[in-house]
């Protein structure tokens, strides 16, 4: 069950998938201790059969960082397939209130309403192209 989960969800699965699924803390500790899931953000996992890729980085930062997180930068115009930019430093943009997370991963964060310029592109929040054009020229 668990799989066909990770298969709807680009190969990822969460804590909420897995108490959803039924497995116990217990045997899921067993499962990664025994290399069959490998967590590749805080909260979210792969199946070891699924290869480790920029875009699987960028799926799961999106899914552990939550609903108002957005891919942001170099990697938004890499996710948009703009000239010149390619697959490298993954970032994403979360409000201001969300500053304090660890830093596992490149956050920017804005106090401002971004909402109007984020959009769902190949399922997932991305800054617009407008918006992705406008920051990297301000870096």
């Amino acid at each position: 069950m668990l799989i066909s989960v990770a298969h709807v969800n680009h190969q990822l699965v969460t804590r909420a998938d897995i108490a959803s699924a039924g497995i116990a803390p217990w045997r899921w500790r067993r499962n990664e201790e025994h290399g069959q899931w490998s967590e590749i953000m805080p909260g979210v996992w792969h199946h070891a059969a699924v290869v480790r890729t920029w875009e699987l980085r960028i799926r799961a930062g999106v899914l552990w960082l939550g609903r108002d997180a957005a891919i942001f930068g170099f990697a938004a115009a890499a996710w948009w397939a703009l000239d010149g930019f390619d697959e490298g430093p993954v970032q994403y943009l979360v409000p201001h209130r969300r500053r304090s997370l660890v830093p596992i991963v490149e956050l920017h964060t804005t106090s401002a309403d971004w909402s109007g310029s984020i959009l769902y592109h190949r399922g997932v929040r991305v800054t617009s192209v407008t918006r992705t054009i406008t920051d990297l020229a301000a870096l």
